[in-house]
């Protein structure tokens, strides 16, 4: 069965068709009455469905045409309106041949039954009556026009309604549209930008008519570096695909404004697409992430690049941020550090009691220095800052700060502290170095009266005589103090030395023997002497007593036995090195070493092994006074030498001497000691100039009682006021080197100057400025140490006015 639907409206017509199509029937649809007519002509239906108001053709007219039409008047015609309908109208459809008139929205069901029931009428009717003419005549059309005009009517004001409500739906949207900050637009494919709300004007500063009056504008004012992206965006776009970007447009004023661009829809306008879409000015917006980006660009520079370590952490101590720097710190990354507890990485465990203590009496750490362990476990020293930080509702978050590496700092202090320590034993020793020449000047002035009455007195008695025994006990006592203050002197570095060039090798090698017998046989004694080490300068005899002193002390160092190996080696040093003395110089030495495998020494002992009278045995002439290793300092350093040691307890200890190298020097032989020569009776004047009366007297007695004529002078004054006072000159001055006003030196000085033929014999009990009196003097001086014997004096005073 075939049905034509006749219809204006194209939701209604459209949903007709699809409810008739569904249960079978076979559908042809019309907008009007004229066009309806024609189709039906062409194929007619098995039933019409025709609303009334139509254009062109109404439902009224178009009915009485079918039935006028011999092929089509028995079609059966259902006529249904939209408008308020009125008893008459329904007697002027039926009256115009339709079959039933309905109102909608009718039932569809209603209207279903409707069309079923006349379709079976219809078919009945094939066989019946030919079909009855609608009703004509002025009546009929009077009634036509009366109902007509009655729609009409209705039609026109449900018209001005729409239109007046779409005036004000309209009036809303514009107002909507014309407020909001976005750029609303139309773009038509073919004809570019066809609509702008006036926001465009205040954003872009072009105003729409310009706009609309160059279409392209806003599409050519895109950035080159956007084009590609903005062209692929609109090629692409369909109704399933919108796009959503963001470029640039460049402004009236020539300025980059960034926006977004969203399409919200798109229809058809006859064969146009038009797109409709939404460009938001985001240009703050990126100026606001541009800044934010530089922003955390240089805070991340300064961050990665902070030489102290910033850190956080939550309330429970594990780390939820921290600085790279660590990883140059610590060894640790910093993936590998976030998420650890802090209190894992203190070498002190008590640390983090000690922390939270401080934290909770002043509510930060200012400072705080403890040890960290790195990366491997070696212990590191940081200065440690904290504090709280809160939350956007002003809740505790965690706690954040900062790590200083202070390892350098620390290590500085310590050897600052080393250093001060050195200083100070420096200073202790330089102290006790002009303290003991001090006494064994004021030791030696009281010595040389002893020994010179004693020397005098024992002369007096007879060979046999018990008296001249005892007064030998009486020198011998004296010498003993004399070598006890001649060590004080090595100590001091002023005892007189008499240094030639030597090589160490053979004094080692001719005191071997010596050395092994006073170790004893539980000690062996090795040598690891190295060939060619080259000569040095040194006093002999003091060189052997180093010697000695050294292996001595290694002795005592080893009670249950063990070894003692001497060494020596060449050494060449091109940049200083520290030393226990001091500092050795750049330049070549000869090092002797002295290695033992006895006990060691602690830090303690070992700043003190220099000082006068220390030891660790116990006090006494039987173990020693502590003046070995004093003595031995004050040799080497007197000899231009340092003197090292290096002992840990448990491993032992090793001295070593570092003794300038003279180069091209030549070994000097050694003087062979002849037998000791007669003195003459002595001739001539001598003036003896010595501040301390019984020394003067000493000498004086000495010296008359051998034949000589001899001048006292208490100073330098008198003997200057003598000299230029005496018809005849003495042939020898003798003078104590240390005196006030004016010293021995400064007074031999000025006679040497005055009378060049007289001779200067100088004596003292120590001697710190024997290279300026050899230089000022040269061969014209000797020197004799205090105390000295009678014979010691005569045989120095001898040799000097003895006719070369």
């Amino acid at each position: 069965m075939k049905i034509l639907i006749v219809e204006d409206d194209q939701s209604i017509r459209t949903l007709m068709e699809q409810l008739l199509e569904k249960r079978g029937y076979l559908v042809e649809s019309s907008g009007n009455g004229r066009d309806a007519l024609e189709k039906a002509r062409i194929s007619p239906p098995d039933l019409i469905v025709s609303d009334i108001m139509m254009p062109e053709m109404d439902g009224f007219i178009f009915c009485r045409k079918i039935k006028a039409d011999e092929r089509l008047k028995k079609i059966p015609v259902i006529l249904y309106t939209g408008t308020k309908s009125e008893k008459d109208e329904e007697e002027l459809a039926l009256g115009m041949g339709a079959v039933r008139f309905l109102a909608k929205p009718a039932d569809i069901n209603v209207l279903l039954a409707a069309i079923k029931e006349e379709l079976v009428k219809a078919d009945k009717a094939k066989s019946a009556l030919p079909a009855q003419a609608p009703a004509a005549g002025a009546e009929v059309d009077h009634d036509y026009l009366r109902v007509l005009s009655r729609k009409l009517l209705v039609k026109e004001q449900e018209l001005a309604d729409t239109v007046k409500r779409l005036a004000e739906s309209e009036g809303m949207y514009r107002r909507l549209v014309e407020n909001i900050p976005d750029i609303i637009y139309s773009y038509s494919t073919k004809r570019g930008r066809v609509y702008y709300s006036s926001s465009v004007e205040a954003v872009l500063g072009y105003s729409c008519d310009f706009l609309l009056k160059n279409p392209f504008l806003w599409d050519s004012s895109v950035h080159p570096e956007d084009k590609s992206r903005v062209a692929q965006a609109i090629s692409g776009f369909s109704k399933d695909r919108g796009f959503d970007l963001e470029y640039r447009i460049k402004s009236r004023t020539g300025d980059w404004q960034w926006f977004r661009d969203r399409s919200v829809g798109m229809h058809l306008l006859g064969n146009e697409v038009i797109i409709d879409g939404i460009a938001t000015d985001i240009s703050g917006v990126k100026r606001s992430e541009q800044a934010l980006r530089q922003s955390e660009f240089k805070y991340k520079r300064i961050f990665e690049n902070l030489q102290d370590v910033f850190y956080q952490t939550d309330m429970n101590g594990r780390i939820i941020e921290i600085s790279p720097s660590i990883q140059k710190q610590s060894g640790y990354t910093r993936e590998e550090l976030i998420g650890r507890l802090v209190a894992e990485m203190y070498v002190d465990r008590e640390d983090s009691a000690k922390l939270m203590c401080v934290f909770q009496k002043a509510g930060e750490i200012i400072d705080y220095e403890l040890r960290l362990k790195v990366k491997g476990g070696r212990p590191v020293y940081v200065s440690v800052n904290a504090r709280v930080f809160f939350d956007q509702k002003g809740s505790p978050a965690g706690i954040e700060g900062s790590l200083r590496d202070i390892s350098a700092r620390i290590r500085a202090e310590e050897a600052l502290r080393g250093s001060e320590e050195c200083l100070r034993q420096t200073q202790k020793l330089e102290s006790i170095r002009q303290l003991s020449g001090g006494v064994a000047h004021d030791l030696n002035n009281l010595l040389g009266p002893v020994i010179g009455y004693a020397g005098l007195l024992q002369k007096s008695f007879t060979p046999g005589d018990s008296r001249r025994e005892d007064v030998g006990e009486i020198i011998k006592a004296a010498e003993r103090a004399a070598s006890l203050v001649r060590q004080l002197l090595a100590f001091s570095r002023k005892q007189v030395m008499a240094p030639r060039i030597i090589n160490l090798n053979d004094r080692v090698n001719n005191i071997g023997a010596m050395l092994r017998r006073v170790i004893g046989e539980r000690v062996r004694l090795v040598f690891a002497l190295a060939p060619d080490i080259g000569p040095v300068k040194v006093d002999p005899g003091q060189m052997d007593q180093v010697i000695l002193n050294l292996v001595l002390n290694a002795r005592d160092a080893m009670p249950q036995g063990g070894d003692i190996v001497i060494e020596t080696s060449g050494l060449e040093l091109s940049a200083p090195a520290e030393c226990d003395g001091g500092e050795i110089p750049t330049g070549s030495y000869v090092v002797l070493g002295v290695k033992d495998t006895g006990c060691g020494m602690d830090k303690a002992v070992k700043a003190r092994i220099f000082e006068p009278f220390f030891t660790t045995k116990k006090f006494g002439a039987e173990n020693g006074l502590g003046l070995g290793l004093s003595t031995s300092y004050g040799i080497v350093k007197q000899s231009g030498g340092e003197i090292q040691v290096e002992s840990e307890p448990g491993t032992g200890s090793v001295f070593k001497i570092y003794l300038p190298l003279i180069k091209g020097g030549v070994v000097e032989a050694e003087e062979k000691a002849g037998p000791a020569a007669v003195l003459a009776a002595g001739k001539g004047r001598i003036l003896v100039v010595e501040d301390d009366e019984s020394m003067r007297r000493i000498t004086k007695r000495v010296l008359a009682a051998s034949g000589y004529a001899v001048t006292e002078a208490a100073d330098a004054r008198q003997a200057l006021a003598f000299l230029s006072e005496s018809l005849e000159l003495p042939a020898l001055m003798i003078t104590d080197l240390a005196m006030p006003e004016m010293d021995g030196l400064k007074l031999s000085g000025e006679v040497s100057a005055k009378y060049p033929d007289m001779k200067i014999l100088c004596m003292s009990g120590y001697m710190d400025k024997e290279d300026e009196l050899e230089k000022l003097l040269g061969s014209k001086a000797a020197y004799l140490q205090k105390p000295f014997s009678p014979d010691a004096l005569l045989r120095k005073v001898d040799k000097l006015l003895r006719p070369a």
